[in-house]
């Protein structure tokens, strides 16, 4: 297992669903949120197959909802999680594309 921990950012977002949206600034919510990840293994059974720990996208949601930043209920379906795992995560509204928060990797421990 290895310990991956990140910062959780709230935004402050200008816009709407018609113009679209633009993060005005962005606040820390919490620092160094921990994930405890286990290996997951990609391509299996190809010659591009590789392990990587990672937290999974229903970690991130449970974990967002554990430190109090989403409301009990929001699930996987109600967001898009999209960016590098190694750099930074974008979590937005799938219905609408509103940008919710954004987790800033720190490092693994």
């Amino acid at each position: 297992m290895i310990i991956r921990k990140y910062n959780v950012w709230s935004l402050d977002v200008w816009g709407n669903d018609e113009d679209g949206f633009t993060i005005n600034d962005r606040n820390c919510f919490r620092r160094n949120v921990e994930f405890p990840t286990y290996p997951q293994g990609y391509n299996r059974g190809t010659d591009r197959e590789f392990w990587a720990h990672w937290p999974s996208d229903k970690q991130i949601v449970q974990k967002l909802i554990d430190i109090g930043f989403l409301k009990n209920g929001v699930t996987i379906d109600d967001l898009d999680i999209d960016g590098e795992y190694e750099f930074c995560l974008y979590i937005d509204d799938s219905k609408n594309g509103f940008p919710i928060c954004q987790l800033e990797y720190v490092g693994k421990y």
